[in-house]
């Protein structure tokens, strides 16, 4: 949990820019990172501070189930962000220096990925971070708002600035030992960090743990589809079901099946392998997934077989 800080005067929050870039390095594409810190007016900094301590103050008491890269998000998740790999790329470079440069938005909504807001005192760092799309960068010459308060338009200006709301993805706090993070919106999460590229390559390592599947002659067929979908990437990463991936034997799919004929792939008991049809291996694939990762169990009476929403907890005697 990301405990209540006590700011003073003069901590300033700081704003910077987060801009992503994909390079190729030896045939691989590797992430990398900059960060633009612009300076904010006093009154802003308070301003801004204030609503990062309202997300903060907002989690208190709140019992926070820990990531998973496989589920929708529900309620909030706690990160230990010194697990995520491009995290170390924020502490080495996203809270230091500063721009003294003139600021040109055109320029600076290229590889643009998102904002964040942090407070930096005595080798802590308080901070949250928010998903930005170019649209919400405006540089418009000729183009000006009227600004109203109460009664009257008494103030206008040209559009120039970044918009945003109070709302924010990720809240962050790190010092020398850990860095902790509280998860607000997943798919921006993922994006910000480039997770979903770490979705694909730890589903694959999954998939290849998976003994039916290295011993099925559509092994090739079965890596393609996991490549391009990121739901069966998801399906795969579910830490709940990783270690229970080989607990289903050919015999178990033999039973299920003839229980559950509407499961969309069909079997070969001679080869003991799987059969996905030419026009719906997608879903026939997702279907086999499912019954190996668990998602398909007896009710308690055992007269019925119920399907769960994903997130297993395994109770052993």
């Amino acid at each position: 949990m990301i405990e209540v800080p006590k700011f003073e005067e003069k901590d300033y929050l700081q704003f910077c820019l987060i801009k992503r870039y994909r390079i190729d390095k030896n045939g691989k594409k590797i992430t990398k990172y900059s960060f633009r810190k612009i300076g904010l007016s006093k009154n802003i900094s308070y301003d801004l501070r204030a609503w990062l301590l309202e997300n903060i103050k907002s989690i208190q008491g709140k019992k926070l189930d820990s990531y998973n890269p496989a589920t929708i998000l529900e309620e909030p998740e706690f990160v230990n962000l010194s697990k995520i790999p491009h995290w170390n790329l924020f502490l080495e470079k996203g809270f230091s220096g500063f721009n003294f440069d003139d600021v040109d938005l055109r320029k600076e909504k290229g590889n643009l990925i998102g904002i964040m807001f942090y407070v930096k005192k005595e080798g802590k760092l308080w901070g949250q971070i928010k998903r930005i799309h170019k649209t919400s960068v405006l540089n418009q010459k000729g183009l000006y708002m009227l600004y109203l308060q109460k009664n009257n338009f008494n103030e206008i200006k040209e559009e120039k600035g970044i918009r945003f709301d109070k709302s924010f993805d990720i809240l962050f706090y790190s010092d020398d030992k850990e860095s902790s993070g509280i998860i607000f919106d997943k798919s921006n999460f993922k994006t910000i960090l480039d997770l979903w590229e770490e979705d694909k390559i730890k589903s694959l390592e999954n998939l290849d743990k998976v003994e039916l599947f290295q011993r099925s002659e559509h092994l090739d067929t079965i890596k393609e589809i996991t490549e391009s979908d990121m739901m069966i990437q998801r399906m795969l990463r579910n830490p709940a079901f990783e270690e229970y991936l080989n607990d289903l034997t050919y015999p178990d799919l033999v039973a299920l099946k003839e229980e559950m004929p509407e499961l969309i792939f069909d079997l070969n008991p001679e080869k003991q392998d799987f059969i996905f049809p030419e026009e719906n291996k997608k879903d026939a694939m997702k279907d086999l997934i499912k019954v190996l990762c668990g998602r398909y169990n007896y009710s308690l009476n055992k007269k019925n077989i119920v399907e769960n929403s994903g997130v297993k907890k395994v109770y052993k005697k």
